[in-house]
């Protein structure tokens, strides 16, 4: 499992296409995407598609659908913090003041011991 999936490219590129085209697939990907970020968290002034752009890039990166399971302790732990950070914007965007109370109440005192 790569530590930073990003495969985000909607195509593969043909066979006909060779690496040459895979590349510059790629940095049109990343291009567009980055475009996408600073809009969306940068000016303000997002487009249609923006937010479920940069939305899927980070439950891709926070393998939100893919195990954060690793041998490597140090590499798993990354996994699981990235993976922890998502969850949080997904409780922020799902729950209500309530539930949020209590989630996070229930997280501050426990950290506190």
């Amino acid at each position: 499992m790569p530590d930073d999936p990003f495969d985000f490219m909607e195509d593969e590129p043909s066979k006909d296409t060779g690496e040459k085209g895979a590349e510059e697939l790629a940095e049109n990907d990343i291009r567009f995407l980055k475009s996408a970020y600073s809009r969306l968290l940068g000016t303000g002034e997002a487009m249609d598609g923006d937010a479920e752009l940069v939305f899927n890039d980070l439950a891709t990166f926070c393998h939100v659908f893919d195990s954060t399971f690793s041998s490597n302790a140090r590499v798993h732990a990354r996994l699981e913090g990235r993976r922890e950070v998502f969850m949080r914007i997904i409780d922020f965007m799902n729950l209500d003041y309530t539930e949020l109370l209590k989630v996070y109440m229930r997280s501050f005192l426990e950290r506190r011991g």
